[in-house]
């Protein structure tokens, strides 16, 4: 068990990392947006390549596709 001063330390401390990321990803939107803008051939690319990566992300954690047979009957 731990204690009501460890679970309030371990609260706030996940309020500061949940802050830490919101920042971080409102920058990649800003950075994103204005790339598009100003590069938009860089923009695309980067985009393309996120998309990718996503993927490959999702592919790794889903669990691999099982194949079903019907059974001739």
């Amino acid at each position: 068990m731990i204690s009501e001063n460890q679970a309030s330390d371990l609260l706030s401390q996940l309020d500061e990392i949940e802050a830490h990321v919101g920042k971080y990803r409102a920058w990649r939107r800003k950075a994103r947006r204005y790339l598009f803008i100003k590069l938009p051939a860089t923009g695309a690319l980067l985009y393309a390549s996120a998309r990718v990566e996503t993927r490959t992300v999702a592919a790794k954690c889903s669990p691999a596709p099982t194949r079903r047979f019907r059974s001739s009957s």
